[in-house]
């Protein structure tokens, strides 16, 4: 998988340290794209409107992983009627709901995906991966979403020689898999395009803190802008009038601050 960055990245040597920056797929071998693949930097991309569930063979009839029909994966056999040393990156945003969920990826070879901003490596989120080579298998991560919302997913696929496939889903309560953008069978909504968001920065001095003084409880924050709030029932909110850091609640105030 470190190579494969390095290639999608266009920074791959070979054993003499000579840039590899050749690209042997053809773009007019589409899959289920909706037209020919477009040359970005190394790279040729396509946009797929409907699933992940692509397989190199799918044209002679092959199956592979899980879930059936497999389309045929975009660019391949390629120039050199193989798919050996293939490497591909998969972007989608999905629409997720809130709480935990399983995920899985049915690869040949290795995988890795992450969320989060996809320009910014240091700031994505690891879902799962396996760094090796096998036959069509999988490998699932649970993963819990703190509120719903569409996420930026990449991600990255390597194949060594032999065979190539890779599905992307989600796993039911019942065990039943279903892929990504299969909405007619309860997957996930998914978009081909999206913004991601910049990471947000926290003010570097801001904190909060929960003190007792005395036997009186002190609350102290530093960040511009804060409303405190009270509630009787944990459920409705008001704002503390005059609130301001340092704040000591009277002892008959509401107990949820």
């Amino acid at each position: 998988l470190a190579e494969t960055e390095l290639a999608l990245a266009g920074e791959l040597v070979d054993a003499n340290g000579s840039p590899v920056t050749e690209n042997f797929a053809f773009p007019t071998e589409i899959g289920p794209a909706i037209g020919a693949g477009v040359k970005v930097g190394p790279l040729l991309q396509f946009e797929i409107p409907t699933v992940i569930n692509l397989n190199a063979l799918a044209v002679d009839g092959i199956a592979a992983g899980n879930l059936t029909p497999d389309d045929q994966m975009p660019g391949v056999p390629g120039e050199y009627v193989t798919t050996d040393g293939a490497d591909a990156e998969v972007i989608t945003f999905v629409e997720f709901p809130a709480g935990w969920l399983t995920m899985g990826v049915n690869s040949d070879d290795g995988f890795r995906s992450e969320a989060g901003p996809i320009e910014y490596p240091d700031d994505r989120v690891l879902l799962g991966e396996f760094d090796g080579g096998r036959g069509a298998s999988d490998t699932t991560f649970d993963i819990y979403v703190q509120s719903a919302g569409v996420y930026p997913v990449r991600t990255i696929w390597m194949n060594g020689s032999g065979d190539a496939s890779i599905e992307i889903f989600t796993v039911a309560a019942d065990g039943t898999k279903v892929l990504l953008n299969d909405t007619a069978n309860g997957g996930l909504k998914t978009y081909r395009t999206g913004v991601a968001p910049e990471p947000v920065e926290p003010s570097p001095d801001f904190f909060i803190s929960i003190q007792l003084d005395g036997g009186a409880v002190r609350i102290t924050w530093t960040e511009a802008g804060l409303v405190l709030q009270q509630s009787a029932d944990l459920g409705t909110w008001t704002d503390v009038a005059n609130a301001t850091s340092p704040y000591t609640p009277p002892a008959d105030s509401a107990p949820g601050l």
